[in-house]
């Protein structure tokens, strides 16, 4: 699968005598059998490398959010020095989503028990209804809508009771 993705002899090599190997590879096979993209695949796999060598899964052990939260910070920030990215977010994001996607597919996530309901989760059922019955969006658009509404709501946390509550302010700290 390596061969497949990378063109140069020393990237295969290194992406076959990193960490977790095997498990990386496992996990591209499982992207491309749901038919994930060439370049979906290139990306996943350098940033499953980069997960392998940031997190310890040896022996199988579950990791917590907390510890992916903190590995991403970091290499977000390495991202950012070397002037790889311009900010911090979308490597922090990135490195965040495939960790916890690959995780979940090894069966490693430490996720914590369900708890309460999401934040104003009847309020973004109702936004989501709207969307469906007014505008007639797909659904596609309308699980990215629903992603980006909660991600944004789990942001803000607790302490904004109410949607009146949330400013302008709130919204810029998000997307910066």
């Amino acid at each position: 699968m390596f061969e497949d993705l990378f063109a140069y002899p020393k990237v295969v090599a290194r992406h076959h005598n990193g960490p977790e190997a095997s498990k990386r590879l496992r996990y591209l096979k499982h992207l491309a059998d749901q038919g994930a993209a060439r370049e979906t695949l290139l990306r996943t796999a350098r940033e499953l490398l980069v997960i392998a060598e940031r997190l310890d899964l040896s022996g199988g052990r579950c990791v917590r959010q907390a510890e992916i939260d903190a590995a991403a910070q970091s290499w977000a920030r390495y991202q950012h020095a070397r002037n790889r990215a311009w900010g911090e977010k979308w490597s922090r994001r990135l490195f965040h989503d495939v960790a916890a996607a690959w995780l979940c597919f090894l069966g490693q996530l430490d996720e914590p028990a369900p708890n309460e309901p999401k934040v104003h989760c009847e309020k973004v059922d109702d936004f989501i209804a709207y969307q469906h019955d007014e505008r007639g969006l797909s659904a596609s658009t309308l699980a990215n809508q629903r992603w980006q509404v909660e991600t944004f709501l789990e942001h803000l946390g607790v302490e904004k009771s109410s949607i009146a509550d949330i400013t302008v302010a709130d919204v810029d700290a998000f997307l910066n």
